[in-house]
């Protein structure tokens, strides 16, 4: 139970500092225009209407990557019910991006990219981990004579 509670807390850091990071370095790559954070409605709703598909995909990015990563951590590290535990992460994100959605003007296709990515990124984040750390068995396991070579011939 402890290790499920550590994984998912350490999943939900590692996918806010991947967020963090990412959109760090959107915002340097391509800088936000002046006004982004006035609290005028009229300055920010203009200052919104000139951000460019660069700054939406940095985002984009960010939580595609951050679902990824916080699912990916939580999968490898929880004991059980690993795939319910890293959508836990990915939930988050996923409403946090509505949430943004709804407050911050932005086109369509960021919508649905956003929308979408989001679980699919927990989904392939969950496959890597089944790979990398694949469930065992649970329960007595059926003893292989065979191997023990005290199989009868």
């Amino acid at each position: 139970m402890f290790r499920n509670i550590a994984g998912v807390v350490l999943g939900l850091m590692v996918a806010m500092g991947l967020v963090l990071v990412i959109e760090l370095v959107g915002m340097t790559i391509v800088p936000p225009p002046e006004g982004i954070m006035s609290v005028d409605k009229v300055k920010q709703q203009a200052a919104f209407a000139e951000l460019t598909p660069a700054s939406f995909a940095f985002v984009l990015a960010a939580w595609t990557v951050g679902s990824f990563g916080g699912s990916l951590v939580a999968a490898l590290t929880c004991a059980s019910r690993r795939m319910v535990l890293a959508g836990i992460i990915a939930a988050f994100l996923w409403f946090a991006a509505l949430v943004n959605l709804i407050s911050i003007p932005s086109p369509v296709w960021f919508w649905v990219a956003g929308l979408t990515l989001i679980p699919l990124a927990w989904w392939l984040a969950v496959q890597v981990a089944l790979i990398i750390r694949p469930n065992r068995p649970r329960g007595p396991q059926p003893f292989d004579m065979r191997a023990k070579n005290m199989a009868c011939k």
